[in-house]
């Protein structure tokens, strides 16, 4: 995250020039390069200037590789780029979209993508993957930006950037969608589920809760209420689809927290030095 802490820095100067080094990066995730996609796109955007890259031919492949797949050199205005190798084994990004409405339509693309890169169908599960994606979609456009909250950093208001990846070692799709706003724990106190959310965690008034441990609460809260009052917060909608899976898992990083959700396994919940900046959502499925 050091590198992209250092660039949101950067992005609010007025003047001078700027380069990003990205040539001693050896290995670069689907996860990461969306993060990193969806700030160059910010800063294109919010400056309204051309951002060019410089080095390309030095990249590590595999870097160079993830970049192109997603669209990160299309955001820069390059096409040609140098020659390089691909690892056969390595999860196979595809392009990312973005939008700040929720939309069915480009989450029913990622899916689709994705599935025909594997040359596999998902069968039933295709529809709920696409409802999950959209999801999360409309989790950033209604909760992640609210205008009391939003401080210092200028942002894309309700914007999101979704992608994915196959990995065709493990027969594994996983969908990315990624937001810049205040993360979830920021807004789990404004929601009508906070009461009953803080029950779940004993000993809160006394001492505030971690990132990861609110955000845990929040998604057993919503599939509780989901149980009984017809629809529950947006994380279990998500949540649901990998808990009727078999392979998959859910990854939550907001905030300082990450929670990592996988059926037959306990929740993993880790808090970082660091906030994400926003709210990355990872769902991966296993292809039978």
């Amino acid at each position: 995250m050091t590198m992209i802490d250092a660039m949101r820095s950067i992005a609010v100067l007025e003047h001078g020039s700027v380069y990003v080094d990205l040539n001693e990066i050896a290995f670069i995730s689907p996860a990461a390069t969306l993060l990193l996609v969806a700030e160059l796109d910010r800063w294109r955007r919010l400056k309204n200037i051309k951002l060019r890259p410089r080095d390309i031919e030095t990249m590590h492949d595999q870097v160079l590789y993830s970049l192109a797949s997603m669209g990160f050199f299309n955001i820069l205005g390059t096409h040609n780029l140098p020659p390089f190798t691909t690892d056969p084994g390595a999860p196979q990004p595809i392009r990312f979209c973005s939008g700040n409405q929720s939309d069915l339509k480009k989450a029913s693309d990622v899916s689709a993508e994705l599935q025909r890169i594997a040359g596999a169908s998902l069968g039933q599960e295709e529809l709920l993957l696409n409802d999950a994606i959209a999801e999360a979609m409309t989790n950033s456009v209604q909760h992640a930006y609210p205008s009391s909250l939003i401080d210092g950093l200028p942002v894309l208001k309700g914007e999101w950037w979704a992608t994915g990846s196959y990995d065709q070692t493990r027969h594994r799709l996983t969908v990315l969608v990624y937001d810049q706003g205040i993360g979830i724990p920021a807004t789990l106190p404004s929601s009508k589920h906070w009461d009953r959310i803080t029950k779940r965690i004993p000993g809160y008034k006394e001492l505030w809760p971690e990132d990861a441990r609110l955000i845990e609460a929040a998604i057993e809260e919503g599939r509780s209420s989901k149980l009984t009052e017809g629809r529950g917060l947006g994380l279990a909608e998500i949540a649901d689809l990998v808990y009727n899976s078999d392979g998959g898992h859910l990854r939550i990083i907001s905030g300082r927290g990450e929670v990592r959700i996988q059926p037959g396994v306990k929740t993993v919940l880790q808090n970082h030095q660091r906030p994400l900046g926003g709210t990355l959502v990872e769902i991966a499925l296993t292809l039978s």
